[in-house]
């Protein structure tokens, strides 16, 4: 996306009425029982402000329990909530703890795809056969200063998320059988993928299976496409896809037991495998190298907008309690 989770009844009884009554307090809820007009997750969706045809939180307030907002700009472009903040300049060297926000108000800090350039130039050596020598370099000075901007955020605001989204390439290379690179680290409290015009069973899902089984305290944000390409996709084929984030959202997040991890408890979807499902993007109009997007907010996105909107109306819980926005 990158712009320019047998004995007798009788001795049963007791044992039977002590699962109930435990089940009845406990904050997991079987999919069985998931109240149909409920939804188990947050969603957001990427908004560019200072972008052609930008827009801001303000636009999307409508669509969206978490607005987000861009960094490194003037504080009085920061939501009065709780937000998302997107970093597009992670890799500068001014002081995190230097920039003009409320850290107290931030819940998450977003580095976009930043292994992608890199990664864009490299030969894959399980398609060319060379053996691995010294390809990581680039990579090796890029993941150093994408760990010094999670330490700085950590440093600047210990209770925000630090959230890395990665392109289909960088998640590959992670994947590879032959030298698979380290792109992921512990350090980083949410991961995320942007594949997009993919059906999420055949092209996803496995993905984020593996995403959610690597270090256990850290959680997954879904990003699906809430826009289409002109003359590659349509409207009514993106609006289906979306079906396959919530359902997977929804499956996950009955159960909120993973580790805290380095945040500890935040009040905001605290051990559930989801942390967010963000839709990109919001734009009504997106061009990139020739290629015209759609978004969210384009009057010819209406099935987008209507099944988004139709998931973002029912009531979010956490568990089996609904949720207010702390727990």
């Amino acid at each position: 996306m990158r712009l320019d989770s047998r004995a007798p009844l009788i001795r049963l009884a007791p044992l039977l009425l002590l699962s109930l009554a435990l089940s009845r307090s406990s904050d997991v809820v079987t999919q069985s029982s998931r109240p149909e007009n409920s939804r188990y997750f947050q969603m957001a969706l990427f908004t560019y402000e200072f972008m052609q045809g930008g827009v801001n939180w303000l636009d999307v307030a409508g669509y969206a329990d978490i607005p987000m907002f861009e960094g490194y700009v003037d504080s009085s472009h920061q939501p009065a909530g709780h937000s998302i903040m997107r970093l597009p300049t992670w890799d500068h060297d001014l002081p995190l703890a230097s920039v003009n926000v409320d850290w107290s108000r931030v819940l998450a800090v977003v580095v976009d795809e930043p292994f992608a350039t890199i990664i864009a130039s490299y030969h894959d050596p399980a398609t060319i056969g060379a053996e691995c020598t010294d390809q990581n370099i680039g990579i090796a000075a890029a993941r150093g200063k994408l760990m010094a901007a999670a330490a700085a955020v950590h440093d600047a605001a210990p209770r925000t998320r630090f959230w890395v989204n990665y392109s289909g390439k960088e998640v590959h290379v992670m994947r590879r059988d032959v030298c698979p690179l380290a792109l992921n680290d512990s350090a980083i409290d949410v991961v995320s993928l942007d594949i997009y015009q993919a059906d999420f069973s055949a092209a996803i899902r496995d993905h984020y299976d593996w995403f959610i089984s690597r270090p256990e305290q850290q959680q997954i944000a879904l990003v699906p496409a809430t826009h289409y390409k002109v003359g590659v996709d349509s409207d009514s084929r993106a609006a289906a896809r979306l079906e396959g984030f919530f359902e997977y959202a929804n499956t996950l997040n009955q159960r909120c037991d993973r580790p805290l991890g380095r945040v500890g408890r935040t009040g905001n979807y605290d051990g559930c495998p989801v942390w967010v499902v963000a839709g990109w993007l919001a734009q009504p109009v997106y061009e990139e190298a020739s290629v015209v997007h759609h978004g969210l907010l384009n009057e010819s996105s209406g099935g987008i907008r209507s099944t988004w909107s139709s998931q973002f109306s029912k009531g979010r819980r956490f568990g089996n309690r609904d949720f207010f926005g702390d727990e």
